[in-house]
């Protein structure tokens, strides 16, 4: 079968034009309240306009304590991937949008209390990934001018009011990145995007086999490479203390101990009950709390995407949002500290 390498990930291609409502296609509303934790999930819902026949990306902030679910913004959406985040410490939004040259997507702040937006960024090519930290906001971005397209991290401090580069390697493609709120803990898996092409351009001489996975810490300090995978792509990545939880291919999810070294498969009865909870469709990890009670986890169901949150003590799968294939697509989300 024949591959090609998709950098940019389009996944809003079957979205209707319609729902406006806050909220629309959301899941369990009448569940009783709790204290709030000290964390939420801000993720985005890509939907349509029946105006201006155009896109645009609801900012969404969900406490799964109180389960409050909030629209904080609409934003456009231009870019080459729709990607939002609600940063409560800045009471600010940020997203990627197209530049107002035209050309590339940029970073965008939106202050949604007084509707001003402010491009941060000039030249920049495209982004995948948006993670607010103390010191600035780091990008999993496209520079322009690179040989092979590639998403490497850069950090846009906030005091310098500059991306600062992170990246050890140009040549390296972040397919993966993440960012632990308990530890600070900062990970991403890469492949080497000249050997993709080439094994993409190759593929009818040669069996097309996936790259070599690398798992790093990403830092700036040049990062530090944990482990490696032999000719497979990495699909999900998270972290969990001193735990490192990736799942590759259809092998399930497994395990590396940052501290030993040692490798494993992750507790294959909570992966049992995830998928029985979900009638055994596709599902991802977003985020597991440190005392492995919570689980947060990016699924489908109806043929939309989902977002769902598993409390093992109760044995309960409580609906976040259940997006409606045909009028919205959920797209991206995050855990972030709520101070």
């Amino acid at each position: 079968m024949n591959k090609m390498r998709i950098v940019i990930f389009l996944i809003i291609s079957s979205i209707a034009f319609g729902c406006l409502a806050p909220g629309c296609g959301s899941g369990d509303k009448d569940a009783l309240a709790g204290d709030k934790t000290d964390y939420y999930i801000t993720f985005t819902v890509t939907h349509g306009t029946y105006e201006e026949r155009n896109l645009e990306s609801d900012v969404y902030y969900y406490n799964p304590g109180s389960r409050e679910l909030k629209r904080i913004a609409v934003v456009p959406y231009n870019a080459q991937y729709p990607l939002t985040v609600y940063d409560k410490r800045r009471d600010m939004v940020f997203y990627s949008a197209k530049a107002a040259s035209g050309v590339g997507d940029q970073l965008y702040a939106y202050d949604y209390k007084k509707g001003e937006q402010t491009q941060l960024t000039d030249n920049i090519f495209a982004i995948n990934h948006i993670i607010p930290l103390d010191n600035g906001i780091l990008l999993g971005q496209v520079p322009f001018g690179t040989p092979h397209i590639a998403i490497n991290p850069y950090l846009y401090d906030d005091e310098k009011r500059e991306l600062i580069n992170w990246t050890w390697e140009q040549d390296y493609h972040f397919n993966n990145m993440f960012y632990n709120i308990s530890s600070g803990l900062i990970i991403g898996s890469a492949y080497s995007a000249s050997e993709g092409d080439r094994r993409i351009a190759n593929q009818d001489e040669e069996d097309y086999v996936e790259c070599d996975n690398h798992v790093f810490i990403i830092d700036d300090k040049g990062g530090k490479e944990l482990f490696m995978i032999e000719n497979n792509d990495i699909l999900n990545l998270i972290s969990v203390k001193d735990k490192i939880i990736y799942g590759y291919n259809k092998s399930g999810f497994l395990t590396y101990d940052i501290k030993t070294g040692e490798q494993g498969f992750y507790n294959p009865e909570i992966i049992e009950k995830l998928h029985e909870k979900q009638g055994n469709k596709a599902w991802t990890f977003l985020y597991i709390t440190d005392d492995e009670n919570d689980f947060f986890v990016l699924g489908s169901k109806d043929g939309g995407t989902c977002l769902y949150h598993y409390n093992k003590p109760n044995d309960e799968l409580i609906d976040i949002y259940i997006a409606d294939i045909t009028r919205e697509q959920l797209n991206n989300a995050i855990v972030l500290p709520e101070k």
